[in-house]
């Protein structure tokens, strides 16, 4: 399985089931839909309760800022890297 660590900011990833994300797909099924998304930052935490993850670039406004949605650690089994 992909971990955070393999994944870099400015790398592409293609989520494979977005069913799979539950509620939080919910902000990708409002975007529009994109083969691959590019990953926008990468966190992960140094604790057992902290949170690890990954944001991903759903869209750019026209003023250049960016609509991101997050995938958590745990549901990385659902995406792949891409090149």
């Amino acid at each position: 399985m992909l971990k955070l660590k393999d994944i870099e900011v400015g790398s592409f990833i293609k989520v494979n089931d977005f069913k799979a994300l539950g509620t939080k797909a919910l902000l990708f099924a409002n975007s529009p839909y994109k083969e691959k998304y590019e990953v926008y930052g990468v966190y992960v935490g140094e604790g057992e309760d902290d949170v690890s993850a990954l944001s991903v670039i759903l869209e750019t406004k026209e003023d250049g800022n960016h609509l991101c949605g997050i995938i958590f650690e745990q549901d990385l089994h659902v995406i792949e890297l891409v090149k």
